[in-house]
């Protein structure tokens, strides 16, 4: 009877811990392109957008995905060539700094350039808005406050 009621537990054991990971496993954190479009969608029904405002900010928010999906499929590969070009001039007997210095400029020059992208998306939208919009946005934008960068942005003073 004791064997019976010690595998009755083990087993118990094994199937909540199993449980769990497996819903663990499906609470990934939300894609870019989902907290745009939560983003968008909020704040179209807080501005009472119109039918043409809509559209317009569908176009825009479709940019804006295409975008961030092409710089994502872009910085994929970016980290392998980064962390090769490291261990490669680590195994030189001098290191370069200029090669990696060039290397480094090249990937904060597409963070740049996608950070004014962003800022003339930013534009278009503004220019679509009535002056209450504009004010109601106003009054959005500091409620919402700073997001969070995910652990993987934050570096040193960047906290």
């Amino acid at each position: 009877m004791k064997k019976i009621a010690i595998l009755v537990n083990i087993f118990l054991i094994v199937a909540v811990v199993l449980m769990t990971g497996v819903s663990c496993a499906k609470q990934r954190p939300p894609k870019p392109e989902d907290k745009v479009g939560r983003l968008i969608s909020k704040l179209t029904d807080s501005l009472s957008l119109t039918g043409e405002q809509k559209v317009k900010v569908a176009r825009i928010k479709k940019e804006i995905t295409e975008k961030n999906e092409a710089a994502r499929t872009e910085r994929k590969g970016e980290g392998k060539e980064v962390d090769e070009a490291f261990a490669k001039e680590i195994l030189k007997d001098k290191f370069d700094t200029a090669g990696i210095n060039k290397l480094l400029d090249q990937k904060a020059e597409k963070k740049e350039d996608l950070r004014r992208f962003m800022v003339e998306e930013l534009a278009k939208f503004h220019a679509l808005l009535t002056i209450e919009q504009k004010q109601k946005l106003a009054v959005l934008v500091k409620e919402l406050g700073p997001e969070p960068m995910p652990r993987g942005e934050q570096g040193p003073g960047k906290q």
